[in-house]
């Protein structure tokens, strides 16, 4: 006589939840390395964007102010860093933009394959370091990092300075000074105080929008959020320029007398007031890292 083994009754509908589990569980973790090769690989893929990169900001960059854009960005990848996506259709969005670089190369100019590899990195970076999709601040902080300056100082420096000296002007008047804006001169009384170029909030600018992106970073904000907090950034600083106007216009007018270091510390002060109101006005602006979706799992790197 055979003896018959018996298994254990399951109910209805359990051996399809335990093959749902079974095919939930990842297949294989992703090599440790794979979150520092595949940004090499990206790279690599553009030397020669990166060659003329190097050469610019050897050659003809003055204060380096990229290299500090550049090494905020990996500060805060490194300490930021979560779980990565491990999806392999992840990389596809990285991956057209670099055919589009590849096939447009002889027809861009260096500042827009800046802006393509730059592009690419994020969406490389940001799902292997940052546990998302896509990171609005850390792609803002890496256009930062572009050879623009000179640019804008070119192309936006006496619109800039124009809308400053509007600025101050009506803060002058609030004042109860009568103070004319014509052009980039500030005219009081038959004597004119020019906005000059260092004036024109450039600098400003730039390290505020990098102070803005590196909030969104922190924060972990979304797009449009990190958006929004762009914009307010823009318009404070526009504003903080402009007070920093009206104050070096008292100096200069000699209506007030003070050392020279005072219009560093006019300058400082107004930055900092941006910065504050920025941090301040973002209190409990979190979100939460992108969740994966059905079939997707994150693995351990």
């Amino acid at each position: 006589m055979s003896e018959q083994r018996t298994s254990p009754i399951q109910p209805p509908g359990e051996h399809a939840r335990a093959a749902d589990a079974g095919s939930r569980q990842p297949a294989a973790l992703a090599p440790p390395l794979i979150p520092v090769l595949v940004p090499l690989l990206v790279l690599a893929c553009h030397w020669r964007v990166v060659h003329g990169y190097a050469v610019h900001v050897r050659h003809v960059s003055t204060q380096r102010w990229e290299l500090v854009a550049l090494a905020l960005a990996g500060a805060l990848t490194l300490a930021l860093r979560r779980p990565a996506l491990r999806v392999p259709r992840r990389f596809l969005p990285a991956t057209l933009v670099t055919l589009v670089q590849v096939a447009l190369f002889p027809w861009t100019p260096p500042e827009l394959r800046g802006v393509l590899l730059a592009t690419t990195l994020t969406l490389v970076v940001a799902p292997l370091w940052l546990g998302r999709r896509y990171s609005a601040g850390l792609h803002g902080i890496l256009l930062l990092a572009q050879p623009f300056v000179p640019l804008f100082q070119f192309q936006l420096g006496y619109p800039l300075r124009a809308t400053c000296a509007q600025l101050a002007a009506g803060l002058l008047r609030l004042g109860q000074l009568d103070v004319t804006a014509r052009g980039t001169a500030l005219e009081w009384s038959g004597a004119s105080v020019f906005v000059d170029a260092p004036c024109s909030g450039i600098r400003m600018l730039w390290s505020g929008l990098l102070l803005t992106f590196a909030l969104a970073m922190v924060l972990d904000l979304g797009a449009r959020r990190t958006a929004l907090l762009g914009t307010l950034g823009f318009g404070g600083i526009l504003l903080a320029n402009g007070l920093r106007a009206a104050a070096l216009f008292y100096l200069e007018a000699g209506i007030v007398e003070a050392p020279t270091w005072a219009h560093e510390a006019v300058g400082l002060v107004a930055f900092a007031l941006v910065g504050l109101g920025l941090v301040w006005g973002t209190r409990g602006w979190t979100s939460p890292p992108s969740e994966p979706k059905r079939g997707e799992t994150p693995c351990a790197t």
